[in-house]
């Protein structure tokens, strides 16, 4: 499959080097039947290098922006 990621269809809503972080938060968007694409660009010898990015459709990108903020506000809810 080919994507291309520079048109106007698909919105980088999040990104990170935690790839696992990026993973479960890919997850959650999905649970709202949102349609996501992570696109990893770490580095393969040297993981620390690099950032793994979440795409969304554009027209879905505000509302994946709650989830994620919401997501990461529970996360920091129950490390305290």
């Amino acid at each position: 499959m080919i994507l291309e990621t520079q048109s106007s269809k698909w919105a980088e809503v999040f990104k990170s080097a935690n790839a696992m972080q990026t993973e479960l938060i890919k997850n959650e968007i999905e649970s709202q039947d949102i349609e996501c694409i992570l696109m990893n660009n770490q580095d393969s010898v040297y993981p620390v290098f690099g950032q793994v990015k979440l795409l969304v459709p554009v027209d879905k990108a505000e509302i994946s922006k709650a989830i994620i903020e919401n997501f990461l506000n529970k996360d920091d809810e129950e490390t305290n």
